[in-house]
Protein backbone atom coordinates (compact mmCIF):
# COMPACT_ATOMS: atom_id res chain seq x y z
CA UNK A 1 0.00 0.00 0.00
CA UNK A 2 1.24 3.63 -0.77
CA UNK A 3 1.66 5.95 1.49
CA UNK A 4 -0.94 8.07 -0.10
CA UNK A 5 -3.40 4.75 0.59
CA UNK A 6 -2.02 4.94 4.17
CA UNK A 7 -2.78 8.67 4.64
CA UNK A 8 -6.17 8.28 3.11
CA UNK A 9 -7.18 5.46 4.90
CA UNK A 10 -6.08 7.21 8.31
CA UNK A 11 -8.09 10.49 7.41
CA UNK A 12 -11.18 8.18 6.52
CA UNK A 13 -10.71 6.83 10.26
CA UNK A 14 -10.84 9.99 11.79
CA UNK A 15 -14.02 11.28 10.02
CA UNK A 16 -15.47 8.00 11.46
CA UNK A 17 -14.46 8.46 14.51
CA UNK A 18 -15.53 12.15 14.24
CA UNK A 19 -18.87 10.93 12.36
CA UNK A 20 -19.80 8.64 15.52
CA UNK A 21 -19.05 11.10 18.22
CA UNK A 22 -21.57 13.46 16.35
CA UNK A 23 -24.14 10.89 16.72
CA UNK A 24 -23.67 10.22 19.89
CA UNK A 25 -23.83 13.81 20.76
CA UNK A 26 -27.00 14.41 18.74
CA UNK A 27 -28.52 11.53 19.91
CA UNK A 28 -28.11 12.22 23.37
CA UNK A 29 -29.28 15.93 23.18
CA UNK A 30 -32.35 14.59 20.95
CA UNK A 31 -33.25 12.67 23.90
CA UNK A 32 -33.12 15.11 26.62
CA UNK A 33 -34.85 17.57 24.44
CA UNK A 34 -37.67 14.79 23.89
CA UNK A 35 -38.04 14.82 27.96
CA UNK A 36 -37.87 18.70 28.00
CA UNK A 37 -40.73 18.89 25.44
CA UNK A 38 -42.80 15.68 27.36
CA UNK A 39 -42.18 17.72 30.61
CA UNK A 40 -43.51 21.05 28.97
CA UNK A 41 -46.10 19.52 27.44
CA UNK A 42 -47.99 17.99 30.73
CA UNK A 43 -47.14 20.96 32.11
CA UNK A 44 -49.10 23.43 29.77
CA UNK A 45 -51.86 20.39 29.53
CA UNK A 46 -52.03 21.04 33.40
CA UNK A 47 -52.16 24.70 33.07
CA UNK A 48 -54.57 24.81 30.23
CA UNK A 49 -56.84 22.17 32.74
CA UNK A 50 -56.19 25.39 36.07
CA UNK A 51 -56.70 27.99 33.74
CA UNK A 52 -60.13 26.24 32.18
CA UNK A 53 -61.06 25.78 35.57
CA UNK A 54 -60.08 29.50 37.06
CA UNK A 55 -62.10 30.36 34.21
CA UNK A 56 -64.79 28.63 34.90
CA UNK A 57 -64.71 29.46 38.72
CA UNK A 58 -64.50 33.31 37.52
CA UNK A 59 -67.32 33.30 35.43
CA UNK A 60 -68.88 32.02 37.66
CA UNK A 61 -68.36 34.28 40.25
CA UNK A 62 -68.54 37.67 37.55
CA UNK A 63 -72.83 36.01 37.06
CA UNK A 64 -72.81 35.80 40.85
CA UNK A 65 -71.47 39.68 41.54
CA UNK A 66 -73.27 40.60 38.06
CA UNK A 67 -77.21 39.53 39.64
CA UNK A 68 -75.97 40.55 43.05
CA UNK A 69 -75.19 44.49 41.31
CA UNK A 70 -78.84 43.98 39.67
CA UNK A 71 -80.65 43.12 42.80
CA UNK A 72 -78.95 45.76 44.86
CA UNK A 73 -79.70 48.05 41.74
CA UNK A 74 -83.00 47.34 42.17
CA UNK A 75 -83.45 47.60 45.47
CA UNK A 76 -82.06 51.27 45.52
CA UNK A 77 -84.32 52.36 42.49
CA UNK A 78 -87.05 50.88 44.82
CA UNK A 79 -85.63 52.66 47.72
CA UNK A 80 -85.73 55.78 45.70
CA UNK A 81 -89.52 55.50 44.71
CA UNK A 82 -90.28 55.09 48.31
CA UNK A 83 -87.91 58.12 48.83
CA UNK A 84 -89.90 60.33 46.63
CA UNK A 85 -93.22 59.00 47.50
CA UNK A 86 -92.75 60.14 51.40
CA UNK A 87 -91.41 63.18 50.02
CA UNK A 88 -94.62 64.21 48.14
CA UNK A 89 -96.31 62.92 51.36
CA UNK A 90 -94.00 65.12 53.58
CA UNK A 91 -94.81 67.98 51.11
CA UNK A 92 -98.79 66.81 51.39
CA UNK A 93 -99.03 67.52 55.05
CA UNK A 94 -96.77 70.59 55.18
CA UNK A 95 -99.35 71.92 53.06
CA UNK A 96 -102.58 70.23 54.77
CA UNK A 97 -100.86 72.11 58.16
CA UNK A 98 -100.34 75.27 56.08
CA UNK A 99 -104.43 75.53 54.98
CA UNK A 100 -105.24 74.28 58.36
CA UNK A 101 -103.13 77.08 60.09
CA UNK A 102 -104.51 79.64 57.11
CA UNK A 103 -108.37 79.10 58.04
CA UNK A 104 -107.10 78.97 61.61
CA UNK A 105 -108.32 75.85 62.44
CA UNK A 106 -108.02 75.41 66.46
CA UNK A 107 -108.15 72.13 67.23
CA UNK A 108 -104.84 71.25 68.79
CA UNK A 109 -105.67 67.31 68.66
CA UNK A 110 -105.80 67.50 64.30
CA UNK A 111 -102.56 69.99 64.68
CA UNK A 112 -100.70 67.69 66.97
CA UNK A 113 -101.71 64.60 64.86
CA UNK A 114 -100.28 66.41 61.95
CA UNK A 115 -96.91 67.23 63.47
CA UNK A 116 -97.08 63.61 64.72
CA UNK A 117 -97.07 62.21 61.95
CA UNK A 118 -94.85 64.61 59.93
CA UNK A 119 -92.31 63.53 62.16
CA UNK A 120 -92.91 59.84 61.68
CA UNK A 121 -92.46 60.58 58.19
CA UNK A 122 -89.10 62.40 58.68
CA UNK A 123 -87.67 59.65 60.52
CA UNK A 124 -88.64 56.99 57.97
CA UNK A 125 -87.34 59.51 55.11
CA UNK A 126 -83.72 59.36 57.32
CA UNK A 127 -83.85 55.32 57.48
CA UNK A 128 -84.29 55.61 54.04
CA UNK A 129 -81.28 58.08 53.54
CA UNK A 130 -78.89 55.78 55.21
CA UNK A 131 -80.31 52.34 53.75
CA UNK A 132 -79.56 54.41 50.09
CA UNK A 133 -76.27 55.33 51.25
CA UNK A 134 -75.47 51.58 52.68
CA UNK A 135 -76.57 50.42 49.30
CA UNK A 136 -74.05 52.42 47.60
CA UNK A 137 -71.37 51.58 49.53
CA UNK A 138 -72.28 48.00 48.95
CA UNK A 139 -71.60 49.13 45.06
CA UNK A 140 -69.13 50.22 45.35
CA UNK A 141 -67.29 47.17 46.84
CA UNK A 142 -68.89 44.92 44.01
CA UNK A 143 -67.29 47.05 41.33
CA UNK A 144 -63.86 47.01 43.38
CA UNK A 145 -64.40 43.29 43.80
CA UNK A 146 -64.96 42.90 39.95
CA UNK A 147 -62.47 44.55 38.89
CA UNK A 148 -59.78 42.83 40.87
CA UNK A 149 -61.59 39.41 39.09
CA UNK A 150 -60.82 40.70 35.63
CA UNK A 151 -56.87 41.24 36.73
CA UNK A 152 -56.96 38.11 38.06
CA UNK A 153 -58.11 35.97 34.85
CA UNK A 154 -56.16 38.59 32.89
CA UNK A 155 -52.91 37.53 34.15
CA UNK A 156 -54.04 34.01 34.20
CA UNK A 157 -54.94 33.52 30.59
CA UNK A 158 -51.59 35.61 29.50
CA UNK A 159 -49.77 32.70 31.38
CA UNK A 160 -51.38 29.82 29.77
CA UNK A 161 -50.98 31.62 26.68
CA UNK A 162 -47.02 31.91 27.15
CA UNK A 163 -46.52 27.83 28.11
CA UNK A 164 -48.81 27.08 25.02
CA UNK A 165 -45.95 29.61 23.27
CA UNK A 166 -43.47 27.28 25.09
CA UNK A 167 -44.38 24.43 24.01
CA UNK A 168 -44.60 25.35 20.65
CA UNK A 169 -41.14 26.58 20.71
CA UNK A 170 -40.04 23.23 22.42
CA UNK A 171 -41.67 21.57 19.26
CA UNK A 172 -40.23 22.85 16.82
CA UNK A 173 -36.98 22.62 18.09
CA UNK A 174 -37.36 18.39 18.43
CA UNK A 175 -38.57 18.69 15.21
CA UNK A 176 -35.58 20.36 13.97
CA UNK A 177 -33.35 17.81 15.58
CA UNK A 178 -34.63 14.89 14.68
CA UNK A 179 -34.17 15.76 10.86
CA UNK A 180 -30.71 16.44 11.93
CA UNK A 181 -30.37 13.22 13.85
CA UNK A 182 -32.17 11.46 10.12
CA UNK A 183 -29.56 13.34 8.29
CA UNK A 184 -26.64 11.90 10.43
CA UNK A 185 -28.40 8.59 11.07
CA UNK A 186 -28.75 7.90 6.60
CA UNK A 187 -25.65 8.93 5.99
CA UNK A 188 -22.59 6.45 5.15
CA UNK A 189 -19.40 6.51 6.72
CA UNK A 190 -17.74 6.90 3.93
CA UNK A 191 -19.60 9.01 2.31
CA UNK A 192 -18.20 12.34 0.49
CA UNK A 193 -14.13 11.39 1.50
CA UNK A 194 -12.37 14.36 3.07
CA UNK A 195 -14.42 16.70 1.61
CA UNK A 196 -17.66 16.16 3.83
CA UNK A 197 -19.07 18.04 6.21
CA UNK A 198 -21.63 18.96 9.47
CA UNK A 199 -24.49 20.82 9.39
CA UNK A 200 -23.71 24.08 10.57
CA UNK A 201 -26.61 23.94 13.20
CA UNK A 202 -24.90 21.17 14.94
CA UNK A 203 -21.39 22.74 15.06
CA UNK A 204 -23.37 25.59 16.31
CA UNK A 205 -26.10 24.94 19.11
CA UNK A 206 -29.26 26.65 19.70
CA UNK A 207 -28.94 30.10 21.47
CA UNK A 208 -28.99 29.95 24.89
CA UNK A 209 -32.96 30.11 26.60
CA UNK A 210 -34.03 33.79 28.02
CA UNK A 211 -34.69 34.14 31.62
CA UNK A 212 -38.12 34.45 32.67
CA UNK A 213 -39.94 37.67 33.81
CA UNK A 214 -38.06 40.02 31.55
CA UNK A 215 -40.35 42.74 30.06
CA UNK A 216 -39.69 45.56 27.54
CA UNK A 217 -41.94 47.69 25.04
CA UNK A 218 -41.76 47.92 21.12
CA UNK A 219 -39.97 51.46 19.89
CA UNK A 220 -39.61 51.09 16.61
CA UNK A 221 -42.03 49.24 14.11
CA UNK A 222 -41.53 48.56 10.36
CA UNK A 223 -43.59 48.32 7.46
CA UNK A 224 -46.20 45.52 7.84
CA UNK A 225 -45.17 43.55 4.98
CA UNK A 226 -41.37 42.87 6.89
CA UNK A 227 -42.56 42.63 10.28
CA UNK A 228 -39.19 44.22 11.66
CA UNK A 229 -39.40 45.40 15.01
CA UNK A 230 -36.84 46.85 17.66
CA UNK A 231 -37.77 46.43 21.40
CA UNK A 232 -35.92 48.11 24.62
CA UNK A 233 -34.29 45.02 26.27
CA UNK A 234 -31.45 43.35 24.63
CA UNK A 235 -28.34 41.36 25.86
CA UNK A 236 -28.10 43.14 29.43
CA UNK A 237 -31.25 41.36 30.28
CA UNK A 238 -29.89 38.08 29.20
CA UNK A 239 -30.94 38.02 25.33
CA UNK A 240 -29.78 36.45 22.72
CA UNK A 241 -30.30 35.88 18.87
CA UNK A 242 -33.21 33.48 18.54
CA UNK A 243 -34.71 34.29 21.53
CA UNK A 244 -38.65 34.59 21.18
CA UNK A 245 -40.27 37.31 23.17
CA UNK A 246 -44.30 37.18 23.68
CA UNK A 247 -46.11 40.18 22.67
CA UNK A 248 -49.64 41.21 23.67
CA UNK A 249 -51.86 44.87 24.35
CA UNK A 250 -54.00 44.49 27.49
CA UNK A 251 -55.69 41.06 27.59
CA UNK A 252 -54.99 40.10 23.75
CA UNK A 253 -51.91 38.09 22.88
CA UNK A 254 -50.77 39.44 19.82
CA UNK A 255 -47.95 36.94 18.72
CA UNK A 256 -43.98 36.42 18.84
CA UNK A 257 -41.19 38.10 18.18
CA UNK A 258 -38.04 36.43 17.12
CA UNK A 259 -34.60 37.96 17.61
CA UNK A 260 -32.33 38.45 14.82
CA UNK A 261 -29.90 40.79 16.16
CA UNK A 262 -29.34 41.61 20.20
CA UNK A 263 -27.18 44.37 21.23
CA UNK A 264 -27.00 45.33 25.08
CA UNK A 265 -29.55 47.71 25.16
CA UNK A 266 -32.08 46.85 22.66
CA UNK A 267 -33.10 44.36 20.27
CA UNK A 268 -34.44 43.77 16.87
CA UNK A 269 -36.38 40.93 15.27
CA UNK A 270 -39.05 39.54 13.03
CA UNK A 271 -42.88 39.53 14.33
CA UNK A 272 -45.10 36.33 13.68
CA UNK A 273 -48.57 37.68 14.81
CA UNK A 274 -51.18 35.15 16.15
CA UNK A 275 -53.64 36.25 13.40
CA UNK A 276 -53.55 37.95 10.71
CA UNK A 277 -55.14 40.97 11.22
CA UNK A 278 -53.10 41.43 14.56
CA UNK A 279 -50.52 45.27 13.55
CA UNK A 280 -47.61 45.92 15.60
CA UNK A 281 -47.51 48.68 17.42
CA UNK A 282 -45.38 51.26 18.95
CA UNK A 283 -45.47 50.77 23.17
CA UNK A 284 -46.85 47.21 22.81
CA UNK A 285 -45.59 45.29 25.37
CA UNK A 286 -43.12 42.12 25.11
CA UNK A 287 -41.71 39.75 27.74
CA UNK A 288 -40.00 36.42 27.99
CA UNK A 289 -42.74 34.80 29.92
CA UNK A 290 -44.29 34.65 32.90
CA UNK A 291 -42.52 32.15 36.68
CA UNK A 292 -45.51 30.77 38.13
CA UNK A 293 -44.46 32.99 41.23
CA UNK A 294 -45.45 35.84 39.37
Amino acid sequence: MTVFGKILVFMIMLLSVATGAMIVYVLTTRANWKAAYDDMKVKAEAAEVAYKKEKSAHDNDLKAIADTNSSKTTELETLKQQFTALQAQLAAKDKEIADAKATSVTDTTLVQKFESEMKQLREERDVMAKDNFKLQQELANQIIKTNAEKKLFVEAKLEAETLKSKLGNVSRELGDLQQRYNELETRSVFAGGASGTLSSSVLNPPAKPAPLNVSGKVVEVGTASSGLAVVSIGSDSGLSIGNVLIVYRDDLYLGELTLTQVEPKFSAGKFSPARSRYILQKGDPVTTGFSKGR
